[in-house]
């Protein structure tokens, strides 16, 4: 079936002429079902004034929050996109700030452990540690001192660096932030003074004020790209300036730019520039903290030789001179401890020396008296309480340092052949020489002569009594050394041999 309409009839008659209306109808109704319904009222063209207001207020806050690439080599600018800019100057800025806060950390830590190594390498000089010990110490505390000279001068050489660019972006950002005053698109002043339509403000907001908004913090972003790029720690202040905050052609994207303040960069800024000091003061290890290498070392920050070279190279540096350090320190300790014992000792040796002459001094002191106590009394009348009993021989009694003598001997006879001497005569009595001269004879010496009345003299058996036996022997070649003779006239060839009479001649 088609849509298309009959031809129309001439004929004016009956049903021919109702029918046409009704296919019209139709039709109409079949194309509006496509198509709304449209407004026949007289159009009013839409004014050109506020669009080229909202295209100049873009261009101005672009102009506005551009900054200023400084080409070392020809000293031109070059405004570029500020999100690019900020982010690039932050991004340097916290790496120089990482890098000079790292070696002043480092340099802090040195000059501690280089303080201590000063005093180590004074008191074992004293403490006499070795000559190598000590020039390794001093070679390290030199290797030290150059390269903090050496980092101190990078961070220096660095800060002047980052001073010099901030001035010339500073400038750069000025000259690169004042909008053209020829150029009327680019120009806030003539944007703000386009009245608005209806049909504008319907569509977003107010032109005027999004102009006024956008142009008040046009002097505080340009003035903030050098300080952005001068401060030591990057903050997210400069993100007002990036791409993803640019403003859209429309109202409603320029009042969300105009929003932050013009004092919110320099205000968080702040707080990021004062907050590195004390970081780096509160970071700063004190004098007692790094006596031992474990402790230097967990002081020291870690440095990386592919970041850092001379730092890294300082950092190790330090460290060799906090153990070369410890080690004078305890070589020093062990000197003192092994002089203050030597001295101990010496001092005891002294001491018992000291003791063992006074004891020796006091028993010739009490020989000289046990000689001289018996010289009042006549030969053979010695009361038995001045007279002496050797301790092997309880029976026998002698001149007390005599008896002492005989101790001695025996002593030395014992480890010999295994058996003490045999006692068979000691002191006599004037009555047992009297005794002895009826009973023996000859043998015996006239009474009040004889030196057992002294207390001096022995008459000894168990072998020495026979010549050529071994004890005599050992008698004849040892006596001697403990103050013991055999009289000449005693011996074989005497004249009165008694082999076993030996006589105390102390």
């Amino acid at each position: 079936m088609s849509d298309r309409l009959p031809p129309r009839r001439r004929s004016g008659g009956g049903r021919h002429v109702a029918t046409a209306p009704a296919a019209a109808t139709r039709r109409s109704r079949q194309a509006g079902a496509h198509r709304a319904p449209q407004d026949h009222r007289p159009r009013t063209p839409r004014p050109l004034a506020p669009r080229i207001a909202q295209g100049g207020v873009v261009v101005a806050l672009a102009v506005a929050l551009g900054v200023v690439l400084v080409n070392p080599a020809t000293g031109e600018g070059a405004t570029a996109s500020s999100s690019t800019s900020l982010t690039g100057a932050d991004t340097a800025a916290q790496a120089d700030q990482a890098a000079r806060s790292t070696r002043e950390k480092v340099a802090q830590v040195a000059d501690a452990v280089t303080a201590r190594a000063v005093a180590v390498r004074a008191d074992g000089a004293q403490a006499q540690v070795s000559a190598d010990q000590l020039a390794q110490l001093d070679s390290l505390r030199a290797q030290v001192a150059t390269l903090v000279t050496k980092v101190q001068q990078e961070n220096v050489a660095a800060r002047t660096d980052r001073a010099g660019v901030a001035s010339r972006g500073g400038a750069s950002a000025e000259r690169g932030g004042a909008p053209d005053p020829s150029a009327p698109t680019a120009s806030p002043s003539s944007t703000a003074s386009t009245p608005p339509t209806p049909g504008a403000t319907a569509a977003g907001a107010d032109p005027t004020s999004t102009a006024a908004a956008l142009a008040a913090p046009s002097p505080s972003a340009s003035t903030d790209t050098p300080a952005a790029s001068a401060s030591p720690a990057p903050t997210g202040s400069t993100s007002t300036g990036s791409p993803s905050t640019a403003p859209a052609p429309t109202g409603s994207a320029s009042t969300d730019v105009a929003t932050p303040s013009p004092d919110a960069p320099s205000a968080s800024a702040t707080p990021s520039a004062s907050a590195t000091p004390s970081a780096a003061t509160s970071a700063t290890p004190s004098a007692t903290a790094v006596e031992t290498p474990d402790q230097v070392a967990a002081a020291i920050p870690q440095v990386l030789g592919t970041d850092d070279p001379d730092a890294a190279q300082l950092r190790d540096a330090v460290i060799a001179l906090a153990r070369s350090t410890a080690a004078v320190s305890a070589a020093a300790d062990a000197n003192r401890t092994a002089a203050k014992a030597a001295a101990d000792a010496a001092t005891q040796a002294a001491a018992s020396a000291a003791e063992a002459a006074a004891a020796q001094a006091a028993a010739d002191a009490q020989r000289a008296a046990w000689k001289t106590s018996l010289q009042g009394y006549p030969n053979g009348k010695i009361p038995a309480s001045a007279l002496c009993a050797p301790t092997f021989d309880g029976g026998a009694l002698l001149r007390c340092d005599a008896a002492e003598a005989l101790d001695s001997l025996d002593a030395a006879y014992f480890q010999a052949f295994g058996a003490h001497l045999t006692i068979n005569d000691s002191y006599r009595s004037y009555a047992a020489q009297v005794a002895c001269l009826s009973t023996r004879g000859w043998l015996c010496a006239t009474p009040g002569t004889s030196h057992h009345g002294l207390g001096i003299a022995v008459d000894l058996g168990g072998g020495i009594e026979q010549p050529g036996s071994a004890q005599h022997a050992w008698m004849v070649k040892n006596a001697a050394t403990f103050q013991f003779e055999h009289p000449s006239w005693a011996q074989p060839d005497g004249s009165k041999p008694e082999p076993w009479h030996w006589e105390y001649t102390g």
